[in-house]
């Protein structure tokens, strides 16, 4: 693959990715679910003649928020972008420049919706700029990320899709992070649905770890932490089954609230990428088992703990 580096992207490169964007733009993209969740639950209705009332009003309250909702991208848009921006990678320099062009370009976007009615939505330079913004074209993956999910997932849609999941993550792609995430894509075991949670998992875990942090360390203290926030939980809820929340409350006790299955999934993804980055599992027990020893009562028995000891 060749990659196009340089003062900013070449006219013509960027005259590709604007006419990607631009094309989605006009081609009445549909509304998609989180357009009709805001719709109904702001507007009460998320048909045709409400959306087109609520943009003909400026001064409608929600006319700003739904204009920018209705452009904002979707998974075919960044699916699409995809290859394009691996091969360019675009620097945040390229926002402004790829904002005016597409605005040139798509002066009026469309937007189907469900009832087939196709809407035409306010754009200006502000929103052009802030729809590039969140398309993230400065985070790129590094080579050795794309490396690894091209030797595992090939160049289709699989990979396609975990480099997007990567790209909306909040990783500063430090080098011995990228080295992780390289192996997390190499190593850990499932197919792209699971490397996709894992690879979710592992950008918000690192977001909490330095450059030059132990990761070893760091995914041994996530799972210890979720663990013992789910021994919390669960003696919360003992407690509770026997007791009553008034009662609870009249005694002042207090317990944050704990999802226990997202703690349990915290615990499970620290252990196998552990497992299979480092070849030692996160959970310190785990490295160090207990043995029942049995009871040692009396002089007979603390010779016997001695000798034990000795061995």
């Amino acid at each position: 693959m060749v990659v196009v580096k340089g003062e900013g992207v070449r006219e013509a490169y960027r005259a590709e990715i604007v006419a990607v964007i631009a094309r989605w733009l006009c081609e009445g993209h549909g509304l998609g679910t989180e357009g009709v969740r805001y719709a109904e639950r702001t507007l009460g209705d998320c048909d045709g003649a409400t959306l087109a009332g609520v943009l003909a009003e400026p001064e409608h309250p929600e006319h700003a928020p739904l204009a920018e909702l209705l452009v904002y991208p979707d998974n075919a848009l960044c699916n699409a972008l995809e290859p394009l921006l691996c091969r360019v990678e675009p620097g945040a320099e390229d926002v402004a420049p790829l904002a005016a062009d597409l605005l040139a370009a798509a002066p009026s976007p469309v937007v189907t919706c469900g009832d087939g009615q196709r809407l035409h939505v306010p754009f200006d330079v502000a929103a052009a700029r802030l729809l590039v913004k969140r398309l993230h074209i400065d985070r790129t993956a590094p080579s050795v990320v794309r490396a690894a999910i091209r030797e595992r997932f090939g160049e289709g849609e699989d990979a396609v899709e975990l480099l997007v999941t990567l790209r909306h993550a909040r990783l500063a792609w430090h080098e011995p992070h990228a080295a992780f995430v390289a192996d997390v894509v190499a190593l850990v075991e499932g197919d792209v649905r699971r490397m996709g949670d894992a690879l979710r998992w592992t950008a918000a875990f690192l977001e909490d770890v330095p450059p030059d942090g132990d990761l070893a360390g760091a995914l041994a203290t996530r799972y210890e932490r979720a663990r013992g926030a789910l021994t919390r939980s669960d003696r919360f809820r003992d407690t509770l089954a026997r007791s009553n929340y008034e009662t609870m409350v009249m005694r002042g006790m207090r317990e944050p609230h704990f999802e226990p299955e997202a703690l349990r999934r915290d615990m499970e993804l620290a252990n196998a990428l552990s497992l299979a980055v480092f070849g030692m599992p996160a959970a310190v027990d785990a490295m160090f088992p207990e043995t029942d020893l049995g009871s040692f009562e009396g002089e007979s028995g603390l010779r016997r703990l001695i000798g034990l000891m000795e061995e």
